[in-house]
């Protein structure tokens, strides 16, 4: 079985230091719209993912991206290259495009070998609006 998520979030900048360890910098819950933003918008993202391969065949393998709006309407699966290592665990870095269209959850769903690894809630809302927790805004 396998792979397996042990992380995957959306920060502000992902670095790496000398011995491969991935620093992931600005994490963030929610991303706040400027009260005058008009919809739609669309912002880049970064999204960083750990996992380990668990029995997963190494090699070249597809990791799929599809967004869910708050309607449940989903984006076209987008396949970006991917090599699943030998080496375990693994890190990936990428930005993301999301096309904001309404207020709401959205969800990141990350696909491997057309399997659903997991779904990220990235919630959406305008800066009138109490801020839960660290946000992205967007202007």
């Amino acid at each position: 079985m396998g792979p397996y998520i042990r992380m995957a979030l959306f920060c502000e900048a992902v670095s790496y230091e000398a011995n491969g360890n991935m620093n992931v910098h600005g994490v963030f819950d929610q991303i706040v719209l400027d009260p005058f933003v008009v919809l739609p918008t669309r912002c880049t993202l970064k999204l960083a993912v750990s996992a380990v391969r668990g029995d997963a065949e190494a090699g070249p393998t597809p990791l799929g991206i599809r967004w869910e709006s708050p309607d449940g309407s989903q984006t076209a699966p987008v396949n970006v290259p991917f090599q699943l290592p030998q080496s375990v665990p693994f890190t990936f870095a990428s930005d993301v495009t999301a096309t904001i269209t309404q207020i709401g959850v959205y969800w990141l769903d990350l696909f491997l070998l057309e399997k659903l690894l997991t779904r990220i809630p990235l919630p959406v809302v305008r800066g009138e609006q109490p801020i839960q927790s660290q946000s992205a805004v967007v202007q």
